[in-house]
């Protein structure tokens, strides 16, 4: 098997610039860390990363340069080196939010929630549609939301 293939991804930091760069393995036979070396790494905080059945990591949202984003980028867990590639999407995307959380369903990422602010917070879903790069914002059918 490859690496990402028994293993768990994490990218580390905090809230601060200096230690949000950096992405790890944790080995699930082993139950051990190890550093992974990658090509000019991006310094993003507080963003969600979810993992495509294809091996590739979809970053999307965070902190850069002190203000939140709504950026998505790829890394091909199967492509050397290594490396975060910014991906150009269309339609709507969600706006800038950090705190947010992430999956990848049936090659779609789905954006839930999130903050663009202290003080502001969403509640609102977002989809990504992976073949065509396209966004939608997805309307609520349901009068039970979960609190932003």
């Amino acid at each position: 098997k490859q690496w990402y293939q028994r293993r768990v991804a994490i990218t580390a930091g905090d809230f601060t610039l200096e230690h949000g760069k950096g992405l790890y393995k944790f080995d699930t036979t082993s139950f051990t860390w190890y550093e992974v070396s990658l090509q000019d790494d991006l310094c993003i905080v507080s963003h969600s990363i979810s993992i495509s059945k294809d091996s590739v990591l979809y970053m999307f949202g965070g902190v850069a340069l002190d203000e939140p984003s709504n950026s998505v980028y790829t890394l091909d867990l199967k492509k050397a080196p290594l490396m975060w590639v910014a991906v150009a999407t269309q339609g709507t995307a969600p706006l800038p939010r950090v705190d947010h959380c992430s999956a990848i369903i049936d090659n779609r990422l789905y954006v839930f929630g999130g903050s663009g602010s202290h003080i502001l917070w969403y509640n609102d879903m977002s989809m990504l549609d992976l073949d065509s790069l396209t966004w939608s914002t997805l309307k609520m059918s349901s009068e039970v939301l979960p609190q932003p």
